[in-house]
Parts: C-alpha cells; sequence; structure tokens
C-alpha cells in the first residue's frame, strides 16, 4: 500500500495535486492518499484510495475546528494534545525537535550544515521519545532502542531508508563533505545492486510460482526500496555538485563541524540518549 500526505487549498473538490499524487503512483499499486486543506480556524481532510484496478473512492472526510480567541500556538497544539493518541512525541519530535534547531539554524545562517548533519533527525527522534518518558508514555518507536544500543549500527542500517539519511553525516564526516558523500554514495550504490540480484531472483522465483502472492509481495517491497535508493543517489549528486561548486558553502560547513554551535548540538543529543537509556534500561538492583 502506498500512503502519501497531500497539502492542498481548494474546497469542495479533488485539489490538483490529489489527483496527480493518485495518478503518479504506478499502475496497479493500491494508493491511499490524505488530502488537507490547511486552516487555523478549520482545517478540512480527506482520506482517498485507488484500487489495484484504478477506481478512485472516498474513504472518510471532516473538519476540524478550534476557537479563535485562542492563540494560534494553542489552537494547534491544543489540537494535537487533545485527540488522546500517542501524538504529544511527535508533536516535540517535530516541534522541538526540527522546527526549533532548524529556525536557530537559519538565523545564524548554517541551515545547509544542519541539513547534513545526521544529529538533525536523530536528535529530534530522541526529544520525541525523551518527551514522551517524561509524560509516563511507552516509548515504542524500535528506531529509538536501536540507536540507544549500538548509535553507529544504527546509522548503518537507516542510510539506506530514505535521502535524508544517506545525506546525513557525523561532525567528523563534515571536515571533508564532498570526500564523506562520495564514501556514502558508494555504499548505497553498492546496497542498490544487491537489491537488483534480489529482484531478479525473485521474479525467476515468480515465473515458476505465478499464483504465489508472497513472493509478489516481496518483490514489490524489493522495487520500492531500489526506488528509495535511486532517490538517495539523486539527492547525493546534488549536494556534492552544490559544494563543488561553492567553495564559500564548502568551507561554511567545514567550519561548522568544529564550531561551539554544533558541538552542542552533539552534546543535547548525547544528554537525551543518556537520559533515555537509564530511563529504559535501569541497572537491575543488587539482591
Amino acid at each position: 500500500m502506498v500512503r502519501r500526505l497531500v497539502l492542498g487549498r481548494t474546497p469542495g473538490r479533488w485539489t490538483p495535486a490529489v489527483t496527480e499524487s493518485l495518478l503518479s503512483c504506478r499502475k496497479g499499486d493500491p494508493t491511499r492518499v490524505l488530502g488537507v486543506d490547511p486552516g487555523t480556524l478549520k482545517a478540512g481532510w480527506a482520506v482517498l484510495e485507488r484500487a489495484e484496478g484504478g477506481r478512485v473512492s472516498l474513504l472518510d472526510a471532516g473538519v476540524i475546528r478550534v476557537k479563535g480567541s485562542d492563540p494560534i500556538e494553542v489552537r494547534l497544539n491544543d489540537k494535537y494534545v487533545e485527540t488522546g493518541r500517542d501524538f504529544k512525541g511527535t508533536l516535540a519530535h517535530e516541534l522541538l525537535g526540527h522546527g526549533l534547531e532548524h529556525g536557530v539554524a537559519k538565523k545564524k545562517g548554517n541551515d545547509f550544515s544542519y541539513g547534513l548533519y545526521r544529529g538533525d533527525e536523530t536528535g529530534a527522534l530522541l526529544v520525541g521519545a525523551r518527551v514522551e518518558q517524561e509524560l509516563g508514555m511507552k516509548v515504542r518507536n524500535g528506531r529509538v532502542t536501536s540507536y540507544l544500543r549500538d548509535p553507529e549500527a544504527y546509522y548503518q542500517q537507516n542510510m539506506f531508508l530514505a535521502p535524508a539519511y544517506a545525506l546525513g553525516l557525523s561532525l567528523e564526516e563534515m571536515k571533508d563533505p564532498v570526500r564523506s558523500l562520495q564514501e556514502h554514495k558508494e555504499l548505497v550504490s553498492a546496497h542498490r545492486s544487491e537489491l537488483l540480484e534480489r529482484r531478479k531472483e525473485l521474479d525467476e522465483a515468480i515465473k515458476k510460482d505465478i499464483k504465489n502472492k508472497g513472493l509478489r509481495e516481496q518483490r514489490g517491497e524489493v522495487q520500492v526500496s531500489i526506488d528509495t535508493q535511486d532517490e538517495s543517489l539523486g539527492a547525493l549528486d546534488d549536494y556534492v555538485g552544490a559544494l563543488e561548486g561553492d567553495e564559500k558553502l564548502l568551507e561554511r560547513v567545514r567550519k561548522d563541524a568544529e564550531s561551539e554551535q554544533f558541538k552542542a548540538y552533539q552534546k543535547a543529543l548525547d544528554e537525551d540518549a543518556e537520559y533515555l537509556r537509564k530511563a529504559l534500561y535501569p541497572p537491575k538492583k543488587k539482591k
């Protein structure tokens, strides 16, 4: 199932963005799209689905309303929290982890460097988990425990999940970002080659057992991963090109890697990780 989030501003009908999103998916893939018409007082939403045969249907829709007398920050946060679902960690992840730090980086003029820093996503992940833990909620995100147990293995495993992870550099790697990104590209390319071999094996197996649904599902998952590696390779090329074509930008990233600001980012990340290790894996009491 392909899932997408689409924002639009066309009331009363499907937005062009929603229609394009439905049509752009590979033919035959069942697709579900969440369309959102954002607003600070009223926000409309709808869930559309395209079946394997191509038929599009409306699954559900509604409107979220808030009090216009409240400040905008209160309105948005209140609607997030009052759902009763586990959105508090997500809110912290996006607003405190990403939004706040990206805002600070942009104000200081090093948002490009922060976008390369692998602690961007990891820091937000840990902030969200820490808020959940402090509120007495259960931390369910498996990536949190994966990072806490072995940070370097976590980064290696996540490199192939999305372009943002493929681009992520440690502070040490940021001292020579072009070389580091090229090394990441080699790793992604090697993984892509392995996936192509796996797809070939599955294609042969499907020819012998064409009705085997499990094999077809595996083949679909492998294809999605291949597409992800293609996107990551494109992003890596874009960033290498940007750095090689702008000596000032390249020098800025190198300086940021050794700056007090980025050391503070890493220190905050390490402190959150240590807090979560103690909270989630407390030492056993001696009998």
